[in-house]
């Protein structure tokens, strides 16, 4: 009698590398910039996102905040197999406005 495997569903976090910084130039106006990665090889597949954002802040009355940026995010999968190669990439970059409340 030979063994065998049983798989079941079940979620996995996946690993993501981020890494941001801020300034406050004054009390009212500030600035960031922020990246994530996420990268993912498995089997013949091969595959990177990444999430970047820079931008700044001013802060008009005491808990709300008015902010001006720019972000992008990069999806890039390929795959490797030995008659045909599969090649995906796709970014995104816009600007973004938000309005930010503090309590």
């Amino acid at each position: 009698m030979s063994p065998s495997l049983t798989f079941t569903a079940a979620t996995v976090p996946l690993p993501v590398v981020g890494f941001g910084v801020g300034y406050n130039v004054t009390p009212k106006f500030s600035w960031h910039i922020k990246t994530e990665l996420f990268a993912l090889k498995f089997d013949d597949w091969d595959g990177v996102y990444t999430d970047s954002s820079l931008g700044i802040e001013y802060r008009v009355f005491k808990h709300v905040g008015l902010g001006l940026g720019l972000a992008s995010n990069s999806l890039r999968v390929t795959e490797n197999a030995n008659d045909y190669k599969f090649y995906y990439d796709n970014r995104i970059t816009g600007l973004m406005f938000d309005v930010a409340a503090y309590f």
